[in-house]
């Protein structure tokens, strides 16, 4: 039972980690077209974290531009993966007689997919990310 809770437990953990990895000051002046911004300005670490149009913008210091819609791409990748291998995990439980194998070989999945997750994030592109969230959700 401990292992189980601990291989939900990392699929869930995205969203803590997202607050911080997001440059949300920057995203906000996206959206509001407020500022002129280029480029160079969003890859640098916005501290300002003060009203925007009359909106309070918390920042926590993160240097990622990812859009809202890529986000949520990226909090879905886990579930779309696991929705995918629900029906072929049990068949595997039923046809090995051995629910302990299974749950090693996801966590192992589970393992190595988190400990690259920061690796995709900051020297890759965010489809790699979601191919590394996609394989989480095929080890959960």
């Amino acid at each position: 039972m401990l292992g189980y809770f601990c291989t939900n437990y990392m699929r869930t953990n995205l969203g803590m980690t997202m607050t911080c990895m997001v440059n949300s000051t920057a995203l906000s002046l996206m959206r509001n077209s407020t500022a002129n911004l280029t480029q160079s300005n969003l890859n640098s670490r916005c501290t300002y974290a003060g009203d925007i149009n009359d909106s309070k913008v918390n920042d926590y210091g993160g240097t990622l531009t990812w859009s809202s819609e890529t986000q949520d791409w990226l909090f879905t990748a886990t579930f779309w993966g696991s929705l995918l291998s629900t029906l072929p995990g049990g068949y595997l439980v039923v046809l090995t007689s051995s629910p302990i194998l299974i749950l090693g070989l996801s966590t192992f999945i589970i393992i190595i997919s988190t400990v690259l997750f920061p690796l995709l994030v900051f020297q890759t592109s965010y489809y790699y990310v979601f191919a590394s969230r996609f394989l989480l959700g095929i080890g959960v």
